[in-house]
């Protein structure tokens, strides 16, 4: 069973060995690319057989004095199975946190 999400919930995944944060902006229905609804995700050859999801986000990493870096906001489409919803004081950027 895929896990839904909500417009506006605040996620987090590991893709390409790194941490990415951020919110949910559009569902995108079973069969349909992000492209379909305007959103630039990159490539993908395959449609996917349930609900996805774009997700405004950032990458995220610690430098060498263990401080959060913040990557600029991009929209990303990442496999359902890998996303976590954000705990409620989990930051998602540089200057926003999840709303209670």
């Amino acid at each position: 069973m895929t896990v839904k999400f909500k417009i506006g919930d605040h996620v987090q995944w590991i893709s390409s060995n790194s941490e990415k944060r951020g919110e949910v902006v559009a569902a995108i229905p079973a069969g349909k690319f992000p492209q379909n609804f305007g959103f630039k995700v990159g490539d993908s050859a395959c449609a996917r057989d349930h609900e996805s999801y774009v997700v405004r986000g950032r990458q995220t990493w610690k430098n060498v004095v263990k401080e959060r870096q913040w990557s600029s906001a991009k929209d990303y489409w990442p496999r359902v199975i890998h996303l976590w919803l954000l705990d409620k004081e989990v930051p998602i950027g540089p200057d926003k946190k999840v709303k209670k």
